[in-house]
């Protein structure tokens, strides 16, 4: 997409992508932004039809396989494994954050079919 609109505007494909990417940030920093596109997209998982083709697409063994290969690439390259590491773990020291992961984990093991799913399944790897 980037490299179309470069080469109708005469910019190069890079300094678009830079330009999209700051745009974006921009975009989801503002929380009315964000809660708008968050209705939208929420409709679009909603609708039948789209969201129908978006599951699809996600479950398309050659998209995950792609996917897959990024992200593993991703993972592989220290610069951007270090920035994902360092953002994992300021999130993770957010009191909010860890009050919320400690209240979604409560309500799991509240459900009695998913508590015995898991223990059956720690009493099976502890037995291997």
């Amino acid at each position: 997409m980037f490299r179309l609109y470069a080469r109708a505007t005469g910019k190069s494909s890079r300094v678009m992508a830079k330009t999209g990417r700051s745009n974006a940030k921009n975009q989801w920093a503002d929380p009315a932004r964000r809660e708008k596109q968050s209705a939208a997209m929420k409709a679009r998982w909603d609708d039948p039809v789209r969201g129908a083709r978006l599951r699809a697409a996600i479950a398309n063994p050659e998209n995950r396989a792609k996917i897959s290969a990024v992200t593993k690439a991703r993972w592989d390259d220290p610069a951007p494994r270090d920035k994902m590491t360092a953002g994992i773990r300021a999130s993770l020291a957010k009191p909010e954050v860890r009050a919320k992961i400690g209240a979604a984990s409560r309500a799991r093991w509240a459900d009695p079919g998913w508590r015995e799913k898991m223990i059956a399944t720690m009493k099976e790897k502890a037995r291997r």
